[in-house]
């Protein structure tokens, strides 16, 4: 009869658009902890090198204006073959 036949119809509808759904779910649960382990481990990882760089060129400079000379000559000597080096290759 008709009714079972809608019946039937709209069952097998019924499980198509389930089946859908849980699709596009799983697709976006997907993309989401794509994108966290992105965020956690590009983003923050490279925060945390700048950081980390930042951190280790402050203890050059606070090694560097300890009072001694010998500090002061050895990056006076390190600053001018930089600059040799610059000059040469520039």
């Amino acid at each position: 009869s008709a009714v079972r036949f809608i019946a039937a119809h709209a069952l097998s509808l019924d499980r198509l658009i389930d089946k859908v759904l849980h699709l596009s779910v799983y697709l976006k649960v997907a993309f989401a902890n794509m994108i966290g382990w992105l965020d956690k481990n590009a983003a923050d990882g490279l925060v945390t090198l700048f950081a980390k760089t930042l951190i280790g060129f402050g203890q050059l400079i606070r090694a560097a204006i300890r009072g001694q000379v010998q500090s002061y000559l050895a990056w006076s000597v390190a600053f001018i073959l930089l600059f040799i080096l610059f000059a040469i290759f520039s």
